[in-house]
């Protein structure tokens, strides 16, 4: 992939909506702090405040629609770009025509 088809697929995302997705990930969080925030138990055991333990705890974050689109365009062409941003058009014909402009083969 060329810098300019790089530079096209960023000025699209850059017009794409922000949206957040969740995942979850594993934290450090001291005993101390749980002990503040009222847990006492973690796996049925008593929370020692000198410890140091990992939780899951749910994560959000903004979808990166320029890897997303990057990895498409990789994979199915202009096709796979405009798929992906039919999904956030009010109007999905206008998906095409602003990849007919920016990546036009």
């Amino acid at each position: 992939m060329n810098s300019l088809t790089q530079k096209k697929i960023r000025a699209i995302a850059k017009v794409l909506p922000t949206r957040l997705y969740g995942s979850n990930e594993t934290v450090e969080i001291s005993g101390e702090d749980l002990l503040l925030a009222g847990t006492k138990e973690v796996d049925g055991k008593e929370v020692d405040a000198e410890k140091t333990y990992y939780m899951k705890s749910p994560v959000f974050r903004e979808e990166n629609h320029y890897r997303r689109m990057k990895r498409l365009f990789m994979k199915m062409g202009a096709q796979g770009i405009t798929n992906y941003i039919k999904v956030f058009m009010k109007r999905p014909e206008q998906a095409e025509g602003i990849i007919k402009v920016l990546l036009p083969h």
